[in-house]
């Protein structure tokens, strides 16, 4: 009988490589929360994805003209963007942030506000080519 011998310690190595990439995904976890956040903002930036329903004329004359929030005195913010009325600073905008852990990418709000604005105006939305990017993320990291 014949028998061909295959030396596989390439291939083993080559196992034991992208196991333990599989084990630490928190890298590109990292890089994939941050693709959310910008998607988040860029959300922010275009008056939602898809597009936010506009202020009620009573919202617009309150942001016409200075008004009060939290004892702070603010100077007018309309015309503007709908849930960017302080910038990234504060609002809405301001609590948006991004975490990750070992197989979690997160983005949300902590503003006490922001459960009710999401179902008013969501801005929590992940897009197509989001999920494709995390795709092309996660794929770089346990090929590389």
């Amino acid at each position: 009988m014949m028998e061909i011998k295959v030396d596989t310690a390439r291939l083993q190595e080559l196992f034991k490589e992208l196991s333990a990439k599989v084990q630490n995904t928190r890298p590109a976890m990292v890089a994939i929360a941050e693709t959310l956040l910008e998607s988040v903002q860029e959300n922010f930036e275009v008056g939602g994805r898809p597009a936010w329903k506009p202020l009620s004329a009573a919202r617009i004359a309150q942001r016409s003209k200075k008004h009060e929030v939290h004892g702070v005195i603010h100077a007018a913010t309309w015309p503007g963007k709908i849930l960017v009325e302080y910038g990234a600073q504060g609002g809405l905008l301001g609590t948006v942030s991004r975490r990750a852990t070992n197989d979690t990418a997160i983005v949300g709000a902590n503003a006490e506000y922001a459960g009710a604005m999401q179902a008013e105006r969501p801005f929590l939305v992940v897009q197509n080519e989001d999920m494709e990017d995390a795709e092309r993320i996660l794929l770089k990291h346990l090929l590389k």
